[in-house]
């Protein structure tokens, strides 16, 4: 009796084509639901970071002697020239200084191309497109910009600004070299030696964490990243600053700066808390970030301070007030954002 054979059977091309489709698709919808979870986690983390933040920070005001210099070199989220230099008349406004054009302006990222230096200071001899190098920085997020003006300090506001920790900030650079070879990121300037400045980060100046940057005093004339009120009431709101306006007003307001003329809120004056910064450097392990965003985008958290121009006696008042993500959320937005997005 012949013992049987037993033929086996492998896959044909056909079935095999089929399988890698159906992983290919699993891996797809795998891979989307991960970056979902990832994106949802960061924003908890977010809520977490400005909670924390702002408690910190609200606790040392509360108990230290003099808040003097407590908030030195945060970053201005102003770019200039790189002479390091830019005043404009006191008392003035500017709404179209958050475009990619504007130069000087708000902080877009890359905006001039330059010769490209190395990690050291020295020139490679090379220069990078415009395109290129904006794929590297593209500066504070499109919809916190399209939020913002530039306010031009009196003599009395920057001293109310002093008064509250803000006496000394960072001015970025808005071409792709470093400021300096000498000492990394800050210009080699009488300032930067009088004060002692310290160097203060390191590495390629494309970088949105590392920037170049020039520091500068406040001063009358000094230009400061403003929130336009018109744009921003929820923030003003969750931050528990006055906003008090009604229908029939609203409808008077041609400018954004009738919204200060009037009374109906105070200014809300920006300022990025960098790896630079005192208060990071003394209340915080790391500069927290806000990992929702891409790299190629400035993700350090916004501080945000309230100013008052007072008439008669009352003078001009400066305060601290919170802060928001690079996106422009305060607390209780981002709160929103969180219980919205994960059901």
């Amino acid at each position: 009796m012949q013992p049987s054979s037993l033929k086996t059977r492998g896959f044909t091309l056909i079935e095999l084509v089929l399988v890698v489709a159906v992983l290919a698709i699993i891996a797809t919808i795998a891979v989307g639901k991960f970056a979902d979870l990832r994106k949802q986690a960061a924003k908890k983390a977010a809520l977490a970071s400005l909670v924390n933040i702002q408690r910190t920070l609200n606790t040392e005001i509360a108990r230290a002697d003099s808040v003097k210099n407590m908030f030195d070199y945060v970053e201005s989220l102003i770019d200039v020239s790189p002479s390091g230099s830019w005043t404009g008349t006191e008392g003035e406004y500017d709404w179209d200084k958050n475009t990619v054009g504007a130069i000087p302006g708000i902080y877009r990222g890359i905006k001039q191309v330059g010769v490209v230096f190395n990690a050291g200071g020295v020139t490679t001899g090379t220069t990078s497109t415009l395109e290129e190098a904006r794929r590297s920085n593209t500066g504070i997020t499109d919809n916190l910009a399209d939020m913002c003006g530039i306010y031009y300090l009196t003599e009395r506001e920057a001293e109310a600004l002093e008064n509250v920790g803000v006496s000394r900030v960072l001015l970025h650079n808005y071409t792709n070299g470093q400021a300096t070879g000498s000492n990394g990121f800050i210009k080699e300037s009488g300032f930067a030696s009088e004060n002692g400045l310290p160097f203060l980060n390191g590495g390629p100046g494309q970088r949105p964490d590392m920037s170049a940057f020039y520091p500068s005093v406040l001063t009358n004339g000094s230009p400061v990243v403003v929130l336009n009120p018109a744009e921003t009431k929820d923030i003003y709101r969750s931050l528990g600053v006055d906003y008090d306006i009604t229908e029939d007003l609203s409808d008077s307001l041609s400018n954004p700066e009738d919204y200060f003329s009037k009374g109906i809120c105070p200014r809300l004056v920006l300022f990025g808390l960098g790896r630079s910064s005192t208060p990071t450097a003394k209340y915080f392990e790391a500069p927290p970030r806000y990992e929702a965003l891409d790299k190629t985008e400035y993700r350090n958290y916004i501080l945000v301070f309230s100013m008052l121009t007072g008439t008669g006696n009352r003078g001009v008042r400066a305060s601290f007030v919170g802060v928001i993500t690079p996106e422009g959320s305060a607390a209780k937005g981002q709160m929103y954002n969180v219980d919205w997005s994960s059901n």
